[in-house]
């Protein structure tokens, strides 16, 4: 996808990310559904989805550039400030196969379909898509499901797999919280190419890893214990962001304070001397009360 000197586009480093860890991420798709404790809610749809879905948080607290075509490059963050809505929002594989029914008869050559999800999407069957159809299905039938070379997922906001902001809102954008994104974006960015600066990109490389995509793979699948990897296996890079955020929050005794989000933010960013989004910190906080209870919050 085009880019500018100085930036690098995120379908550069979805190929790069997929060539790498692709194969990782797969046995772990399929070790989470053989997992006796592995949940409906978690259904991720492929490991196609499952891929894509690691490779996108990691840009969780990395400032995006919006490059045009033509025109001034446009900076925002994957998530709107004071809002859930992300520009990396995806529907759920359910949810995806009830836009392709429901545009079955309006979108007959599935357009937008296509243009969002890529001639690689395909609805997960309707005997996986109904609901508590996980808890019946045949161990077989998931892995079959699982490792088929599709998507069975719709992005929101991008076109996949060239990782451009959509030329026009798909009609399943209306009615969710992503509304609210598109419509703080200027229109002359619809259609801009989502990069990121050559310097991010570069630190962005630096932190990956093996453990860096397993330590995120236990945060979105969380009733997953999957197993440990080898002891012998390359950590790489500076500890992740979310990381360093959990430490300086137990650090500065923040439970124990009665602040807002905003002033918790402030503080954090103001003693880590780095930035990163409020999202990240809201992912944070009921983590470590969960798993420090005795503290006080």
């Amino acid at each position: 996808m085009f880019t500018r000197s100085g930036f690098r586009s995120l379908s550069d480093l979805w190929s790069e990310f997929a060539n790498k860890f692709g194969e990782t991420v797969q046995a772990r798709a399929v070790e989470a559904i053989r997992a006796e404790t592995f949940r409906s809610h978690d259904l991720f749809g492929t490991a196609c989805d499952l891929c894509e879905d690691v490779f996108l948080r990691t840009f969780e607290d990395t400032e995006i550039a919006l490059v045009p075509m033509e025109g001034e490059v446009v900076f925002v963050q994957p998530a709107l400030m004071g809002s859930n809505a992300q520009l990396f929002a995806k529907l759920t594989p359910f949810e995806s196969f009830q836009v392709l029914i429901d545009l079955d008869e309006n979108d007959p050559e599935e357009g937008w379909v296509r243009s969002m999800g890529s001639s690689r999407f395909k609805a997960t069957t309707f005997k996986l898509a109904l609901p508590g159809a996980f808890e019946r299905a045949e161990i077989s039938d998931l892995e079959s499901d699982v490792l088929s070379p599709y998507f069975h997922t719709l992005p929101v906001l991008f076109e996949r797999p060239s990782y451009v902001i959509a030329r026009a809102l798909p009609p399943w954008v209306g009615d969710l919280v992503e509304d609210s994104y598109a419509r703080s974006l200027n229109k002359a960015t619809f259609g801009s190419s989502i990069c990121v600066s050559e310097k991010n990109a570069a630190e962005w490389q630096s932190q990956l890893s093996n453990h860096a995509v397993q330590r995120l793979l236990e945060e979105m699948l969380p009733s997953v214990r999957f197993e440990p990897l080898p002891s012998g296996s390359k950590r790489g890079g500076r500890p992740r962001k979310v990381d360093e955020v959990a430490s300086a929050y137990r650090e500065l005794g923040l439970s124990a304070e009665h602040l807002t989000w905003k002033e918790i933010h402030n503080r954090l960013e103001a003693h880590l001397g780095f930035a990163f989004s409020e999202m990240t910190l809201r992912r944070v906080v009921p983590r470590l009360h969960k798993q420090f209870p005795d503290e006080e919050a």
